[in-house]
């Protein structure tokens, strides 16, 4: 054993090992990490999907504090499954009566993942989300599931020229929407036919913003591009 080594960093002002990060300084990294994705999903939500009028059901949600948006922390697609799972049964526990449940959730996934980093991975996982988060839980009846994603296209195989439709389906993180059935077919008999002619039929109202998708970027800010 070297007694000198040990004589010398004994007097070192501080410890010769990395400090434990407090308590205060672990939820400011976790905020910084998971809450800038939720925070860059609002703002798409409030002004693309809302603002251009994307969705005619999203408005009367999120004013009514019905949607749940929160950060996935799953580090792999087993995780994130039963991250999945979790959500799906707190919908259907507002279905049964349950006080203060969300009618939707958005789940904002990190494009780090292998499993969510392409559009086509992405769809993909889906399938596996489905089988076991809805159908696994009885749920079939009850719940869809809906992707959006910064490289969605409405092909899954990506053919054919750009569609300016595919922006309606961009978001700036993967992420996973939860609806529960009733509510859907509820907004929907309530829509306006000619609404739903226009969204269906027509997508020139968002061609000014589409050469770049520049808008969705925009969502995330300078400050929240590390994730």
């Amino acid at each position: 054993m070297n007694l000198g080594r040990l004589a010398s960093l004994s007097r070192r002002p501080g410890p010769p090992w990395p400090r434990r990060p407090t308590a205060a300084q672990t939820a400011t990294r976790g905020l910084r990490r998971f809450g800038g994705r939720v925070e860059a999903t609002k703002r798409w939500l409030d002004s693309i999907v809302i603002g251009e009028k994307l969705c005619p059901f999203a408005a009367a949600v999120r004013e009514e504090q019905k949607l749940r948006v929160l950060a996935s922390e799953a580090k792999d697609a087993e995780m994130l499954a039963k991250e999945v799972a979790t959500e799906a049964a707190i919908l259907v526990e507002g279905l049964n009566g349950q006080e203060g449940a969300p009618e939707t959730t958005l789940l904002v996934v990190d494009p780090q993942l292998s499993c969510c980093s392409t559009w086509q991975s992405f769809v993909q996982l889906s399938w596996t989300l489905q089988e076991r988060a809805i159908h696994g839980q009885g749920f079939a009846e009850l719940l869809q599931i809906v992707l959006f994603h910064p490289a969605a296209v409405h092909s899954v195989y990506a053919e054919g020229p750009p569609d300016a439709a595919d922006f309606t389906i961009r978001s700036p993180f993967p992420t996973i929407h939860l609806l529960r059935e009733a509510d859907v077919m509820r907004a929907a008999r309530r829509a306006q036919v000619a609404t739903c002619q226009a969204l269906a039929g027509s997508t020139d109202h968002i061609l000014w913003w589409v050469p770049r998708g520049e808008r969705i970027g925009a969502c995330q800010g300078s400050e929240l591009l590390t994730i």
